[in-house]
């Protein structure tokens, strides 16, 4: 077990922004990375979660002025929103 361990040592020592592939019969079975890059992932996955959030919203008002303006027209009505 410590050769094991100290093998472990040396490799996430190298990896840097790299991962390290553990495989079993050939296929990838996991992948370990560091703490820091492991912390800037999830810090990309939160900016573009509040991303989609921001265009869905978006997409949401779009569409209720579209709506608005369908309704504006319908009755003859200037549009309400300028």
């Amino acid at each position: 077990m410590t050769w094991l361990r100290d093998r472990l040592r040396e490799e996430l020592a190298s990896l840097g922004d790299e991962g390290l592939v553990i495989t079993r019969r050939g296929r990838a079975i996991a992948i370990v990375i560091t703490a820091d890059r492991w912390n800037r992932l999830q810090d990309e996955l939160d900016d573009l979660q509040a991303q989609v959030m921001l265009n869905g919203q978006r997409s949401n008002r779009e569409a209720f002025m579209a709506w608005l303006e369908e309704g504006d027209r319908k009755v003859g009505r200037p549009p309400s929103w300028g």
